[in-house]
């Protein structure tokens, strides 16, 4: 398990500089909240899906508020940015709501990776300009990594329903 995280660590460390770069952003912008590495966290959860007999959905996200069916082709890695990301990326790149329903006719192992800046790590957005050069306000306010994340999944655990589901990326909305 120790070699999969390490590797995996440096896979979304190489798609973090991708996405500063596609943002023409300098390269370590994001991965430097990251830093140092050691101590940034990759959470791994293993999840079973027992068949079901009847048609469902895969993947849904939460979409204006309903949730929509989104296909993707097999054998793929599929990216979901968090809302730490959106932080970062001031909005550009947006986190997204989502879940995964029970296959039909055979049963499913999926693997879901965490990456996130150690706990301490005070993060925000990160300074860019628009086409002319004038520079883009931010839309969020800095926060603290593991008191962002614990606000994130005390929201979660204490709410339902699509209403209360953003709750955590508007406090942090500047």
């Amino acid at each position: 398990m120790e070699s999969y995280a390490e590797e995996a660590r440096k896979l979304c460390d190489a798609l973090l500089c991708a996405l500063a770069e596609a943002l023409s952003l300098e390269r370590n912008v994001f991965l430097q909240k990251f830093e140092p590495s050691k101590e940034s966290e990759v959470k791994v959860k293993v999840n079973y899906l027992p068949s079901v007999p009847k048609a469902r959905a895969r993947l849904q996200v939460l979409k204006d508020m309903k949730w929509t069916t989104v296909s993707w082709p097999p054998d793929t890695l599929l990216l979901n940015f968090g809302d730490l990301v959106e932080i970062m990326s001031n909005g550009r790149l947006k986190s997204s709501r989502h879940r995964v329903m029970p296959p039909v006719g055979t049963d499913r192992t999926s693997i879901a990776l965490f990456y996130n800046p150690p706990p301490h790590v005070e993060i925000e957005s990160v300074p860019m300009e628009d086409a002319d050069k004038s520079r883009i306000e931010e839309e969020y306010k800095k926060v603290i990594v593991g008191e962002y994340l614990h606000r994130l999944h005390s929201s979660r655990s204490l709410s339902t329903g699509t209403a209360a589901i953003k709750q955590a990326i508007t406090f942090a909305k500047a």
